[in-house]
């Protein structure tokens, strides 16, 4: 585990050097900044879609096997909603989303 530091300020301003500072040797060399957010950052729905559509394409995915056929026809249509807003979201990136 890294070093917990108690420290007594007179307010959050007087903190940001040090922290600025901590954080600087944390990613350094700069290269690291990359591989420390990636093992660091949990990866929220949000950044895992974000990185889906960096990659071009984002498949969902919906079951057929539910007992209840009025199940099935309410989780292809929730699919093809979730599906479409996430390409108007998406769209309005410079390299947008594959379609299909």
């Amino acid at each position: 585990m890294g070093k917990v530091r108690l420290m007594e300020v007179p307010n959050l301003t007087a903190c940001v050097p040090w922290a600025l500072e901590s954080l600087k040797k944390f990613v350094s060399p700069p290269e690291n900044a990359s591989l420390v957010y990636e093992n660091e950052v949990p990866v929220t729905p949000l950044r895992a879609f974000d990185r889906a559509a960096q990659a071009g394409k984002i498949v969902i995915v919906y079951g057929t096997q539910n007992p209840d056929e009025n199940g099935t026809e309410y989780d292809r249509k929730t699919a093809e909603m979730i599906a479409e807003n996430l390409r108007k979201f998406y769209s309005q990136w410079p390299r947008g989303l594959m379609s299909s």
